[in-house]
């Protein structure tokens, strides 16, 4: 064979590119990309199950979170109120003592004392979110304790006439209701 038809036969052989050799090894390679892309499936589907997991971890970990938070707030609220409900029963014995003349110098100073006692002491509870109950305006049975009820021509019915003992609330929650005495409806009969 001359040079030329040698090189006419490759040149055909590379245009189909079917020779013995390049169709052993594509054979060969086909046979190989089908594990692979098993293989590949595989490790995609473990990396979701693992990616899944992971998620899964995180958002338990984040109710558990929550879920402490929650109960340690729940503790620290039955801790505190019975102390803020004893810290109020000194409230009222200094207002108590307040009421009380104070005519001597003496008196006077012990007055003086008591009530920056008491401020002192309404400060510390008001840094607690302690806040006292508004007292002025209609009754609401979930905030006021009807102590009495009177005759009051300044007052509509169902009103509050005058508060007996303060009241207070902690986040939310009454503490204590305040006491008043409320003006009588039309209807109320003693």
């Amino acid at each position: 064979m001359s040079t030329e038809e040698k090189q006419v036969e490759v040149e055909d052989n590379d245009d189909n590119g079917t020779t013995p050799e390049n169709q052993a090894a594509e054979s060969q390679d086909e046979a190989n990309q089908e594990p692979a892309e098993e293989t590949l499936e595989s490790l995609r589907a473990e990396r979701d199950d693992y990616i899944a997991r992971w998620q899964r971890s995180q958002a338990d970990c984040h109710n558990i979170r929550r879920r402490a938070h929650g109960d340690l707030e729940a503790r620290v609220r039955m801790r505190m109120q019975p102390l803020l409900e004893s810290i109020l029963l000194v409230m009222d014995n200094l207002d108590m003592a307040l009421l009380s003349p104070a005519e001597s110098v003496e008196t006077k100073n012990l007055a003086l004392g008591v009530r920056m006692t008491r401020d002192q002491l309404i400060t510390a509870i008001g840094a607690e979110n302690v806040k006292s109950i508004d007292t002025d305006g209609p009754f609401d049975p979930a905030l006021h304790q009807a102590m009495e009820i009177v005759e009051s021509a300044d007052h509509e019915p169902g009103s509050i006439v005058a508060c007996v003992r303060d009241g207070y609330t902690w986040q939310d929650v009454v503490l204590r209701s305040a006491q008043v005495n409320v003006a009588k409806g039309e209807d109320e009969t003693e």
